[in-house]
């Protein structure tokens, strides 16, 4: 069962890639907010950092990864790993982490104004920290 906060939109600003190249490839759409799945988490986006994976994935570099992500365009529609937020609804399963909790880490989409993140690679981020402070350190993910 997911847990949610009272008040999420149904509908979100994001900036979608339309194709492989640079910052011109994305345009802003209104977009269904997506639905944690197991284990999973939606983060209502503060800061997010555009890490060398966005910048390689934006470009769609090396080839050799598109058969991964997408020949033409990205399969994953909204770009961003790295971000910082408030945790709105959490997944099944997710015991480590709950709604109004501040995190970082890694997640999908985060160039948008809520993003799904597994659990395991987000971390607590104190009062005293800074969204855009928290958004400046990156976490390594687990080994799964």
């Amino acid at each position: 069962m997911t847990r949610t906060a009272s008040s999420i939109p149904t509908t979100m600003r994001a900036l979608v890639q339309r194709g492989y190249g640079t910052s011109d490839v994305l345009a802003e759409q209104t977009r269904p907010v997506p639905t944690p799945r197991r284990g999973d988490v939606l983060v209502r986006v503060e800061a997010m950092s555009p890490d060398a994976g966005t910048i390689h994935l934006l470009a769609g570099r090396p080839l050799m990864v598109r058969p991964a992500v997408g020949w033409r365009t990205p399969r994953q529609p909204i770009p961003g790993l790295a971000l910082a937020g408030h945790v709105v609804a959490v997944g099944e399963g997710v015991t480590t982490i709950a709604v109004g909790d501040r995190v970082a880490g890694s997640g999908v989409g985060a160039l948008a104004d809520y993003a799904i993140a597994p659990a395991r690679k987000l971390a607590l981020v104190p009062a005293a920290v800074s969204a855009r402070s928290s958004r400046s350190t990156r976490r390594s993910p687990e080994p799964t």
